[in-house]
C-alpha cells in the first residue's frame, strides 16, 4: 500500500507477534485468540453459570487440544450456535481485559491515520 501511497497497517493474532517495522501489529496478550479468550478466568466463569459448561473438563474429556475447534466443542456442550456461543465469550472477555489492553494499538492506528 504504500507503494501506491496508500497509508496502512495491520493486525494480527497476539501469538503472531508484531513487526512494527513491516507496519505489522498484535492485539493484546502472547496466546491464539481463542487461547485468551477460553482460558480467561471471567469467561470460564460466565460459561460455567450462564452454559453449565466446565471450559476445561468438557476440552479435555472430548481430547480437544487444537484452538481452532474450541468453539465448536463448547458451544456442542452447551446446545449454542457456535456463532452465538463465540460472540458472548468474546463480549465477556473484552469487558474483563477492558479497553486499556487496546490503548498502545489504538494509538497507533490514530497516528497513522
Amino acid at each position: 500500500m504504500d507503494q501506491i501511497g496508500k497509508k496502512s497497517l495491520a493486525v494480527r493474532d497476539a501469538d503472531t507477534g508484531p513487526s512494527v517495522k513491516e507496519k505489522l501489529y498484535s492485539f493484546p496478550g502472547k496466546m491464539p485468540p481463542e487461547n485468551e479468550v477460553y482460558q480467561n478466568d471471567s469467561v470460564r466463569q460466565m460459561i460455567q453459570n450462564s452454559f453449565g459448561v466446565d471450559v476445561d473438563n468438557t476440552l479435555a474429556l472430548r481430547d480437544v487440544v487444537d484452538h481452532h475447534y474450541f468453539t465448536r466443542c463448547l458451544a456442542h456442550e452447551a446446545s449454542a450456535n457456535n456463532d452465538y456461543f463465540r460472540a458472548v465469550a468474546i463480549n465477556c472477555y473484552l469487558d474483563d481485559i477492558g479497553e486499556a489492553a487496546f490503548g498502545e494499538l489504538v494509538g497507533v492506528i490514530k497516528d497513522s491515520a
